[in-house]
């Protein structure tokens, strides 16, 4: 009898059985983690890209011809724009294995612009092509990101 009280409680393969049961569990984590962090640092950058252009559009900057900044250039809403665009950090718009930003562009929208105090914002958006490899069914995948700041007309 003693015997088998032994081989009831003989617990070899416990530990290989526990981690049979969490590996698929610790995967769908790590590359979860691995395949958000792309995305998420490329929508932290164009919320970066909208907050610069509306600091821009704040104190109404000048530009030079092409979207440069420049002292004696002047303020148009297409020169803000061109600026916001050619800023965008080059991993955003260039295809990669993680994804990459099509369609994007930038819209400005302040309603009174001669008035100091009155509000004015930019929205940079478009759409974000996810390439996720290992797993096709969600490769080539799109989503819209966008984000629109909000600033203080200064001048």
């Amino acid at each position: 009898m003693l015997n088998f009280i032994k081989k009831i409680r003989n617990e070899k393969g416990v530990a290989a059985v526990e981690f049979a049961l969490l590996l698929p569990i610790l995967v769908v984590l790590v590359f979860g983690i691995m395949y958000f962090g792309p995305i998420y640092t490329d929508y932290i950058a164009v919320s970066q890209a909208a907050r610069d252009g509306a600091r821009l559009l704040a104190v109404e900057a000048k530009f030079d011809s092409s979207g440069n900044i420049s002292k004696t250039g002047q303020f148009t809403e297409a020169l803000l724009r061109m600026n916001i665009i050619k800023n965008l950090p080059s991993y955003l718009t260039n295809p990669s294995i993680w994804g990459h930003l099509t369609g994007y562009d930038a819209l400005i929208k302040h309603s009174n612009p001669d008035t100091i105090g009155a509000e004015a914002s930019v929205i940079v958006f478009g759409d974000y092509v996810i390439n996720i490899p290992l797993i096709p069914a969600l490769s080539n995948k799109t989503i819209h990101i966008s984000n629109e700041v909000f600033m203080r007309q200064e001048r």
